[in-house]
């Protein structure tokens, strides 16, 4: 077994040839390989191997920079456990098992720059050392945008399952205090899978996991938040986003979404009948929607993948193996906890001297969300308006069909030399729920019978 990175461009090309760039070539073991994306466009991979991690940055073109970085353990083990980049430098997590395989296992974390150097010491930071990780658990960690980073994990002390959270600043001080605070203080139940996460817009840091009663045979979903100094302001037990109950959980994963946090849970009833639920909590920790659906079709499911898009909504994907041994599914989620597209593209533009000119919309039209509109396939270097309508009413025009009907906007624009333009701009308030805004281009075209061609239209839907 070997250690070996692949960089896919947009389009699905493999940068780095159709195998990959190979980091081993060793008879120890090696395993659990994590990778960043670094801002030059290369990456750093880090892997266990053997007792000790080891760290190898690459270019843009997949080229080895500098020689390995070692990280050999003073005793016991080290495994590497997650790596996130911070411009240039990465912050990489690993867990050190202390000797045997009973043994204590412990969490820490360093950052290393371009050239290798180990910016949090020699030692690195102990992210956690008061008791010990569960064995088999490999904590996840985040940025919080400022070059450090906050932790979460749960730890089996005095047969006791507890989560705690951390923040590390970006010089490697602790911005809570040593070992973490603890989600909860209620000590009848236990609690295990948490995630945290950082919103720099308020220095706050939020954490949801997985209640359990004290037997571990009922679960529920959890949440808290942490101010700057690591005080829990959601009470001293956190919020209830799902009561304890009978159905199974295994993951929790959520995002924040501006003054809000999007949070998805599997729930099974019974083996192999896993379902997908997601709920909305406000800022205070009060809920802000009911339970929603996500996917209801019973079958096991597994490692739940939840991330923010640039266009606002939340992007979900698991493992589903209703069909097989096993497929990816995954489901857009709405900051209005509704499911599928909030844009319909409507037909009925006609062909120029680029072809039929394509006019793309994104964004969640939320108040202050961005809204991007993409215009392409346009005669270069032309003039063009942008219409906008707060209805459709369809009519035969110039050979097509102009969606945008009433008009009630229209914006002059120049396309470029490739026959595009985009523009965003943040979303205004004032628009009532369900309200529909279409969005077409009328652009000049001497090779079209009309002098004319038009794009398709967009209709966006606001929450």
């Amino acid at each position: 077994t070997q250690i070996s990175a692949s960089k896919v461009a947009p389009d699905g090309t493999l940068l780095w040839g159709t195998t990959g760039v190979q980091l081993t070539s060793t008879m120890a073991f090696v395993a659990a390989p994590v990778i960043a994306a670094t801002s030059d466009g290369g990456a750093v991979v880090g892997w266990t191997e053997g007792s000790k991690m080891l760290l190898r940055r690459l270019d843009a073109a997949g080229a080895f920079v500098g020689p390995e970085v070692e990280f050999l353990p003073p005793v016991g083990s080290y495994s590497a456990s997650d790596m996130h980049a911070v411009g240039n430098d990465v912050i990489v997590s690993f867990v050190h098992q202390l000797g045997s395989f009973s043994s204590p296992r412990h969490l820490l974390a360093q950052k290393v720059d371009s050239v290798g150097t180990k910016l949090w010491g020699a030692t690195h930071v102990s992210v956690f050392d008061g008791g010990s990780l569960q064995i088999g658990n490999f904590p996840d960690f985040e940025t919080d945008g400022s070059g450090g980073a906050v932790f979460s994990w749960y730890s089996t002390s005095s047969f006791q399952l507890q989560c705690y959270v951390q923040r590390v600043l970006s010089g490697g001080a602790e911005a809570f205090p040593h070992n973490g605070v603890a989600v909860s203080t209620n000590a009848s139940r236990v609690r295990t899978t948490p995630r945290a996460s950082y919103d720099p817009s308020t220095g706050e840091t939020f954490a949801y996991w997985i209640e359990h009663n004290s037997g571990q045979s009922q679960d529920g979903v959890y949440g808290q938040k942490f101010n700057a100094a690591g005080v829990r302001q959601w009470t001293n037990e956190g919020t209830v986003v799902l009561p304890v109950g009978t159905d199974d959980i295994t993951s929790a994963p959520h995002v924040i979404s501006g003054n809000q946090t999007m949070v998805v849970w599997d729930a099974a009833s019974s083996f192999g009948n896993s379902r997908i639920f997601g709920r909305l909590v406000d800022g205070n920790g009060a809920m802000a929607s009911a339970v929603f659906d996500v996917s209801l079709t019973p079958a096991s499911k597994s490692r739940l993948a939840l991330t923010r898009t640039a266009a606002g909504f939340g992007a979900l994907a698991w493992a589903d193996d209703r069909n097989d041994g096993g497929d990816i599914y995954a489901q857009n989620i709405n900051t209005d906890a509704t499911l599928g597209p909030r844009w319909t593209e409507l037909l009925g533009g006609t062909a120029g001297i680029a072809g039929v000119p394509a006019l793309s919309g994104s964004g969640p039209l939320a108040v202050g969300s961005e809204l991007g509109l993409t215009l392409s396939s346009a005669p270069p270097g032309a003039f063009a308006l942008l219409l906008l309508s707060f209805a459709s009413t369809p009519l035969p025009f110039f050979g097509g069909t102009i969606h945008a009907l009433p008009i009630a906007l229209e914006l002059p624009i120049v396309t470029n030399g490739s026959g595009g333009f985009a523009i965003s701009a943040a979303f205004p308030a004032g628009s009532p729920p369900g309200t529909e805004l279409v969005f077409q281009y009328l652009c000049k075209d001497s090779s079209n019978p009309y002098g004319k061609t038009i794009s398709n239209a967009q209709k966006g839907t606001t929450p």
